[in-house]
């Protein structure tokens, strides 16, 4: 029994043997998928040469396309040079549009050159990936395209410097924020123009339309990319840096708009925007003493212009700049700057200056009444009636509250839907007053 299971061992040994001796033989699965992918490459590579040389740009565009979906082949130098041919292609159709004044499509001609520049970049960009690989495996290092696509950004950088103007007056933003984008590349990379050198001033005028398209476009971290080359601009500086602040805010970026918030104050005292908006932080924040500085900068700013008078009229005030509204505000600030320190004096004084110059405003009663309020609250009624200071302070205190009810009054007339301001003080006012009937009226707002 043993040598027969022997036997039969012996012949399943020799079987398998005489079979792996005859099977054909198989390719691993990646070698196959990587052959295929190979076959599959040079058949499109071939469609593209093809299409090319029939001038057919559309479809040699697409074959490139297709070919860099796949990641492996996203940045192969050669397709993305065919690339910058086939948009070669449709560009020439373009203009020839333009020059027979063939249905000619501006837009279509200017975005068909955008193209060519595009895929000139991304080729380089890929060159100087292979060249940084050639260098570390010790071969030498050769650009292939830099010099012929350079000639090629040089024959087109007139129209595409023009192509962000055109669309800017156009009201396109997107197109002008591409356009500029592009250029302001261009114009930055010591290789890609031959014959124009770097224009220092025409990249900053790039750098505002970029700015001004991305404000328009609310791109807010967009704006970031150029914004210190389009603060280069002097004429435009003050607008840009409003619309940095802006982009800015709405990010929540504090480290970054708080100061460019400052700077905006220091230079242009004037401007509502950069104030207000420095106000309104330093409340959040409640820095009042930051507050009563950036009030009294404009304020100073304001009098060394000859213009601290509410009488001037708005004629004068506006060749300077300044509006009555401006000057409110800084005495508005005040007010609750010294409001929120308790200094309480000082903020009536701030709160008429308001009045001054804005009878109308909505908030300065307020400040007025309810400093008047505070400040009767500090006064300490003695708890006998016999004490010497009880009569004094009584008065006092009642001579406050009498200042103070007409103010808050006038507050709840014009603002009625305010009760959490007026009401309580009110409430206060009527009932240490004696004032029954209004006592009674005021009660249904607090209780």
């Amino acid at each position: 029994m043993t040598k027969r299971y022997a036997y039969i061992l012996l012949y399943s040994f020799v079987m398998w043997c005489t079979f792996m001796y005859t099977a054909p033989t198989f390719a691993a699965p990646e070698e196959v998928t990587q052959k295929e992918k190979s076959n599959t490459l040079k058949k499109q590579v071939k469609s593209i040469r093809e299409a090319l040389k029939n001038k057919k740009g559309n479809d040699a565009l697409k074959g490139v396309e297709n070919i860099r979906k796949d990641s492996a082949e996203m940045w192969n130098v050669q397709v993305l040079q065919y690339g910058v041919d086939a948009c070669k292609i449709l560009a020439d159709a373009e203009n020839e549009k333009l020059y027979l004044k063939n249905n000619p499509d501006t837009t279509a001609f200017f975005n068909s050159i955008y193209n060519i520049c595009h895929y000139i970049l991304l080729t380089d960009s890929a060159e100087q990936f292979q060249t940084f690989a050639d260098s570390m495996e010790g071969r030498k290092p050769r650009f292939k395209y830099r010099r012929t696509n350079s000639e090629t950004l040089s024959k087109h950088l007139s129209n595409m410097l023009t192509a962000p103007f055109y669309f800017t007056a156009k009201g396109k933003w997107a197109e002008a924020e591409r356009f500029s984008d592009i250029d302001i590349q261009i114009l930055t990379t010591p290789w890609a123009t031959k014959k124009l050198k770097e224009d220092s001033t025409q990249i900053v005028k790039l750098a505002v339309i970029h700015a001004n398209a991305c404000y328009n476009l609310a791109l807010n971290n967009e704006i970031e990319r150029y914004a210190n080359l389009a603060l280069m601009d002097s004429i435009s500086h003050e607008s840009i840096l409003e619309r940095i602040v802006y982009a800015e805010t709405n990010i929540g970026d504090t480290a970054k708009y708080v100061p460019r918030l400052k700077e905006g104050h220091q230079k242009y005292p004037f401007n509502i925007f950069f104030f207000s908006r420095i106000i309104d932080y330093n409340i959040r924040t409640k820095n009042f003493e930051a507050i009563i500085d950036n009030a009294e900068y404009t304020i100073e700013a304001i009098r060394k212009n000859g213009l601290l008078n509410p009488e001037i009229p708005d004629s004068i005030l506006q060749i300077h700049r300044l509006t009555r509204e401006m000057a409110g505000q800084c005495y508005e600030s005040l007010a609750i700057a010294y409001y929120n320190k308790e200094e309480y004096r000082k903020s009536i004084d701030a709160a008429r200056k308001i009045l001054l110059w804005n009878p109308s405003h909505p908030r300065a009663d307020f400040f007025v009444g309810a400093s008047y309020f505070q400040m009767a609250k500090r006064v300490k009624i003695p708890e006998s009636i016999n004490d010497p200071d009880y009569r004094r302070n009584y008065k006092e205190r009642n001579r406050l509250l009498e200042m103070a009810r007409p103010y808050l009054e006038l507050y709840r007339k014009n603002n009625p839907d305010d009760a959490k301001f007026w009401a309580p003080m009110l409430y206060d006012i009527y009932l240490y007053l004696n004032l029954g009937p209004e006592f009674e009226e005021i009660s249904k707002y607090v209780h």
